[in-house]
């Protein structure tokens, strides 16, 4: 459910787990005074997620530095303009997009077997299998499956680019931080069995991130056009910007002849994989181009 406001300004508890605020519980914050400042830039991010309107750029600015980790989901739908700013329109945002992303499914998935998007659909289902070989969770069949309806929609949606290699990854840390709010505590991620979770819960996990990864792609669709003339433009201020500000390590890669597309093509072609912190993420989506 989506987070609700509260009449005193002050987050009276959070659910830390399904990523939804409650009126009805209490803050049970534990610590030293260490865990002071910790504590207060949590209860910074509570009050601006249930606050009838919710600052934006404040949000952002608070996310560059990380976000508590049962706070990320709705963070993450604020900052990518998945969820609104105003707590009133949210619960009917986020049931009119989730039945419309399913609505796409029906309409739209069945036709992977036709001959215009059999390729399509085969480079999807070669990919995946692929993703994090050595987790269990990716290796599931239910997931898998999950992941395909998603790259699926997304390509026949978006037939400019297309699927493209790459954009399978985009939609790991979407999945994975909201899967996370419905797996028990004490339960490893990496090896739970995703199919405990019920089928409804599983359908909001896959609407919310088709629409999250949405969002950011709509920022960064040349990327993955022809030719790519995103990733060629980012390499070419990514060259500008060490010449500038470490010069030695640039002439040190002329000198040995490295070109900057050879390193960091994956690092724009992917972005932070799963295999990079989360706090990567909440930095690129509080300085995201995605809007509301």
């Amino acid at each position: 459910a989506p987070p609700s406001s509260s009449s005193s300004g002050k987050p009276s508890g959070y659910d830390s787990r399904k990523g939804s605020l409650s009126n009805n519980s209490s803050s049970n914050y534990q610590g030293n005074l260490g865990d002071q400042r910790d504590t207060n830039r949590e209860d910074r991010f509570i009050e601006l997620i249930k606050a009838s309107t919710t600052d934006l750029s404040e949000l952002r600015n608070l996310s560059w530095s990380g976000v508590p980790p049962g706070l990320r989901a709705d963070v993450w739908k604020l900052l990518s303009g998945y969820l609104p700013a105003n707590a009133e329109r949210r619960e009917e945002t986020l049931k009119r997009k989730r039945e419309e992303y399913w609505s796409f499914v029906r309409q739209y998935f069945n036709t992977r077997i036709d001959d215009q998007h059999h390729d399509t659909y085969r480079q999807i289902h070669i990919d995946i299998p692929r993703m994090s070989p050595l987790v269990p969770l990716f290796q599931q069949s239910i997931v898998q499956e999950m992941f395909e309806r998603v790259l699926y929609i997304w390509a026949i949606r978006h037939p400019a680019s297309g699927y493209v290699q790459g954009i399978n990854d985009l939609v790991t840390p979407f999945f994975i931080v909201f899967i996370y709010g419905f797996v028990p505590l004490g339960q490893d991620l990496d090896t739970y069995d995703i199919s405990l979770i019920n089928e409804e819960d599983r359908a909001i996990v896959e609407a919310d991130s088709f629409w999250c990864m949405n969002r950011l792609l709509d920022g960064i669709q040349d990327n993955y056009t022809f030719a790519q003339p995103g990733i060629q433009h980012k390499v070419c201020q990514l060259r500008e910007l060490i010449h500038r500000i470490d010069a030695n390590l640039h002439k040190h890669l002329e000198k040995h002849e490295i070109d900057y597309l050879q390193f960091s093509f994956r690092w724009f072609n992917n972005l932070p994989d799963e295999g990079n912190s989360s706090s990567m993420h909440d930095t690129l989506m509080g300085h995201s181009s995605c809007r509301a």
